[in-house]
């Protein structure tokens, strides 16, 4: 029998009920045991049925947990729960694909918010496409817990749709047009939040690196009172309605109105909370608040979109992600399961110089997608817009993870998924030789036709703008400037412009030879 898993908060009666991520119209994992958990009455027995599994257990300091053995897509079933004196029943649920998306603002991007996302929400309806908004707490006190009792699972439609992560809505599309049985998305990200917040203090505490976070945090906060703290949140929360209430009346004027008009009539959205000992972006912040509310759920994988946070950490951006990932499949019970990791597309601030951080972002994302068993990478080189962080088009990150997916996971192997990957270098006189994998077709290039985002260096490691030439599945660099070169990188840049692809229409990936 399993330990029981406790649901954390205030003092709460002790009462038969189930954690708040299970309701009416959820989906289950197919093909794995199914953890269901909650609370109860001291030393009462608890017995779960569903799709003809009956399983018991005794409650544990209030505390309850069982796994049913898994079962076969399907649906609709009944999921009841009984002490023997009370009985929860939720209907309409389905056995299917689970999938967490996870991370900041551009996963969180709602679907009626990104391109052509109205129009979509509009017609969307599917019955087997399902999806759960993780509570949006920052604390575990009672108002924050009465917050998240209005969270259920929700069945796509037009009344819906629109409010589901846009990226979650096209990979979960694509997914069930494919498999055709429900998939179920669980929805946990936050705007604006760093890595650390969705660890626990003893992970963070176990590397050195993460060091930081903690200091950094403790500066900003400084002797911030508690009343201090919370006027400055109740400045933000009314700059906050009122920016949605115009919004919202922009929309009721003009349904068909996009996010970039809005912006451009009343501003961007105030989105960075004011910092103090309750902010959601406190170090291990929303590990306890958002992350520990919904595992030990069963699902087939992670889906993860972060890294804008910690640019300016990106140096030690690869051990957070090690531990993230870690952790996570450690709050899940299985420490093989999937990690798709978006890759950073392009983007810089107007006016700002370029320092290179999303691109080591982007490399140190690559890093550990090559060290860790099951991760991928999802990139997005070719994607992304100057001067907005909040890109648009979120169909195309939606397909590459659902494509990814459905041939890493589900033995589509006829499928292709990916760009160039470099392999290996060769030094030849004046230039260098990069080879690849994924070349599928010929290296193809749009528009100019002089390739771009290749520099090399000597062995000083200075690297200047390079010429290319394609030969063959190879691709020789050099430049006038550096008569040995030695070392090799592309797209090693927040933003440019990319124009070398595979025949099938996919980015060479960015890498750097050193």
């Amino acid at each position: 029998m399993l330990a029981p898993v406790s649901i954390k908060g205030g003092n709460m009666k002790k009462c038969l009920k189930a954690a708040q991520i299970f309701s009416d119209n959820m989906v289950l994992q197919r093909n794995q045991n199914v953890f269901v958990w909650g609370e109860g009455r001291k030393n009462s027995i608890i017995t779960v049925t569903i799709n003809g599994h009956m399983v018991k257990t005794k409650t544990i300091e209030y505390n309850w947990s069982v796994e049913i053995p898994r079962m076969e897509a399907g649906g609709p079933y009944i999921l009841t729960i009984s002490d023997g004196v009370d009985e929860i029943a939720f209907h309409d649920v389905m056995i299917g694909e689970v999938w967490l998306a996870g991370g900041q603002s551009n996963m969180e991007m709602e679907l009626q918010n990104s391109l052509n996302g109205m129009e979509e929400a509009h017609k969307a309806d599917n019955k087997l496409i399902r999806f759960y908004n993780t509570a949006h707490i920052a604390t575990l006190e009672e108002k924050d817990l009465e917050e998240e009792k209005k969270s259920s699972w929700k069945i796509v439609n037009s009344c819906t749709a629109g409010e589901m992560s846009a990226v979650a809505y096209y990979m979960a599309k694509e997914l069930q047009k494919e498999l055709e049985i429900a998939i179920g998305i669980i929805d946990c990200y936050w705007g604006g939040s760093s890595i650390s917040c969705w660890m626990s203090e003893e992970y963070l505490e176990s590397d050195m690196n993460a060091q930081i976070y903690f200091e950094e945090w403790q500066e900003l906060v400084g002797e911030k009172s508690i009343e201090e703290y919370e006027q400055e949140v109740e400045t933000f929360n009314n700059e906050f309605q009122r920016w949605v209430q115009k919004s919202e009346s922009l929309r009721q004027e003009n349904p068909d109105i996009t996010m970039r008009d809005i912006i451009e009539l009343i501003g961007n959205c105030p989105w960075e909370r004011p910092v103090g000992y309750k902010s959601p972006y406190r170090p291990a912040g929303l590990y306890h608040t958002m992350i520990q509310r919904v595992a030990p759920y069963s699902i087939k994988g992670f889906m993860w979109y972060q890294g804008e946070q910690d640019a300016g950490k990106a140096d030690i951006y690869d051990k957070m992600l090690y531990k993230l990932i870690e952790q996570w499949r450690t709050e899940w019970k299985d420490d093989s399961l999937p990690f798709y990791i978006v890759q950073l597309p392009m983007w810089i601030e107007k006016g700002a110089e370029d320092d290179k951080s999303w691109a080591v972002i982007r490399d140190k994302q690559r890093k550990v997608v090559d060290t860790v068993k099951n991760t991928y990478l999802t990139v997005l080189i070719d994607c992304g817009e100057f001067d907005n962080i909040h890109p648009l088009d979120k169909e195309i990150v939606g397909h590459r993870l659902a494509i990814q997916i459905l041939k890493y996971n589900y033995k589509y192997k006829e499928l292709y998924v990916e760009g160039p990957k470099y392999l290996q270098r060769d030094l030849k006189d004046d230039k260098i030789v990069l080879y690849f994998e994924n070349v599928y077709g010929g290296f193809q290039v749009r528009g100019d036709d002089k390739i771009k985002l290749f520099e090399v260096a000597s062995s000083d490691k200075v690297f200047v703008e390079a010429d290319a030439v394609i030969v063959g599945d190879t691709i020789e660099v050099s430049s006038k400037l550096v008569k040995n070169p030695k070392y090799a990188r592309y797209g090693w840049t927040n933003y440019g412009i990319v124009n070398l692809f595979n025949a099938e229409g996919f980015p060479v990936a960015p890498f750097a030879t050193i």
